[in-house]
């Protein structure tokens, strides 16, 4: 089996959708628990998040972020079988995707999806990685965000409010570094 989280009830089919990969496709995990880190909105500049043996991890990227990500929202947990999904489409290991429409074989109602996740982490299905203030946590979060910037080519245009509060400094610096300045 494999599990889809959304923020819409009552679905007894799940269609594919275009997502950040620009191609419409039904997104699953094998691991519940990283499913439900999917249950509510956020973006890769909230949480780092990826499954080690079978544990689902998730790092924020920035004090607070896990609780206003998951504080006071519900979704629901869609079970659905692994026929027509695919590995390796997306450049995350974890993470399958079908082109196709895909029956819900059973729905999850998750009321409290923060407390839902803390269960998951006293479960040992999930390790959560509050934001540290040490550099060894700060430096891999930079890397992480790095990526992200320089791939999703946020630095050539306008930044939004929010990255320029959490992030304003490294977007700056980063600015700077490719200004040519430093050659």
């Amino acid at each position: 089996m494999l599990y889809h989280a959304s923020a819409l009830p009552g679905l007894h089919t799940l269609l594919p959708h275009p997502s950040t990969h620009q191609t419409a496709w039904v997104y699953a995990l094998s691991s519940p628990a990283a499913a439900l880190l999917f249950g509510a909105p956020h973006d890769d500049f909230d949480l780092l998040i990826d499954v080690e043996a079978d544990t689902a991890q998730v790092w924020e990227c920035w004090p607070g972020a896990f609780a206003a990500a998951f504080r006071g929202k519900s979704c629901s947990l869609y079970q659905v079988a692994e026929d027509g999904f695919l590995s390796g489409q997306t450049g995350w290991a974890p993470e399958r995707v079908s082109a196709q429409a895909v029956s819900v074989v059973q729905e999850t109602p998750v009321p409290d999806l923060y407390t839902a996740l803390q269960d998951e982490q006293a479960a040992g299905r999930l390790y959560l990685h509050l934001w540290e203030d040490s550099s060894d946590y700060k430096g891999l979060i930079s890397r992480h965000l790095l990526d992200r910037l320089i791939r999703c080519d946020i630095l050539d245009g306008p930044v939004s409010p929010r990255l320029q509060q959490h992030f304003g400094l490294l977007i700056d610096g980063l600015r700077e570094l490719q200004s040519g300045k430093y050659l």
